[in-house]
């Protein structure tokens, strides 16, 4: 059956609409927009490394120390292989299951694009985090208790309730995520729709600064649920949330759920530059060869 004109015309007013949020990604193409988020994710992951390690140290509430440091320096990737593999399945399942939702969600609703960004996204994000969150507690264990894989894969299995044990802190994590992940990107996105610039430099401090900006908005929201989903995958018995939101309160307060937010904010700001340097870098390689 034929479009109206009406139709016609709300249909390219909408593709108008995605084609001037996603500018930069061969003219609004949901595809390429997530391969590079992708590969951009993937990439900050691996320099934030030893960086994770000492975040998830203070978020655990130990005490950062020299010797602390020296560890860290010693072996600054420990934890490399389950990292990199679990950063690949994330940007895989997360930007990949956002590319999936992405198209059927703008044809539903072509007039928000900011909104069909983070539905999508809101999308991938749970399905990444049903299937890694193993791989995640894992490497957490890693990070924060300075073990290998395989001590902290038998430790795991060999509790009383090992898929309680390695699926630990999921909810949490899967909250802040859908807290965060929805809002920083799009919001990323829409600020630097809103200042673009032809001079390349001056583009690329301006992805950097807008993702640097969304990433502290978000964080500053869901924080506490990242907070004790972390607490939960670190612990060697399985406690509730609202145990460790009472645990926490006790201890300090209603802001002791804010435990370690200052270094976890500073660590947010580095990865968000990083991760806006490198989206900024491969949009302009895609634009060259594409």
């Amino acid at each position: 059956m034929e479009m109206s004109e009406f139709e016609k015309v709300d249909r390219s007013v909408g593709q108008l609409s995605q084609a001037e949020n996603f500018p930069l990604f061969g003219k609004g193409n949901p595809k390429s927009q997530e391969v590079i988020r992708a590969a951009s994710s993937i990439f900050t992951s691996l320099v934030m490394l030893p960086a994770d390690r000492l975040v998830a140290k203070k978020t655990v509430g130990q005490l950062i120390t020299r010797e602390t440091l020296r560890e860290i320096a010693k072996r600054p990737f420990l934890g490399l292989a389950p990292r990199l593999t679990n950063a690949f399945l994330n940007s895989l399942l997360t930007f990949g299951g956002a590319a999936a939702f992405q198209e059927p969600l703008q044809q539903k609703y072509p007039m928000s694009p900011s909104l069909t960004s983070a539905m999508a996204l809101a999308g991938g994000t749970v399905l990444d985090r049903v299937l890694t969150a193993p791989l995640g507690t894992l490497g957490l264990r890693m990070q924060t208790q300075d073990k290998t894989f395989i001590k902290a894969l038998q430790e795991a299995i060999s509790s009383p309730r090992p898929i309680r044990s390695l699926y630990a802190g999921t909810p949490a994590l899967l909250v802040r995520d859908l807290l965060y992940l929805p809002i920083c990107i799009p919001l990323a996105e829409k600020f630097r729709g809103a200042s673009q610039s032809n001079n390349r430099l001056t583009e690329f401090f301006q992805s950097t600064l807008a993702f640097t900006i969304s990433g502290a908005a978000a964080s500053a929201l869901s924080y506490p649920f990242q907070y004790i989903g972390v607490v939960q995958k670190n612990s060697s018995t399985p406690v509730t949330m609202r145990q460790v939101f009472n645990k926490a309160r006790k201890e300090s307060g209603f802001f002791g759920i804010y435990r370690g937010f200052g270094v976890a904010s500073a660590r947010i700001a580095l990865y968000n530059c990083f991760f806006g340097s490198a989206i900024s870098i491969g949009e302009r390689i895609l634009n060259r060869f594409c």
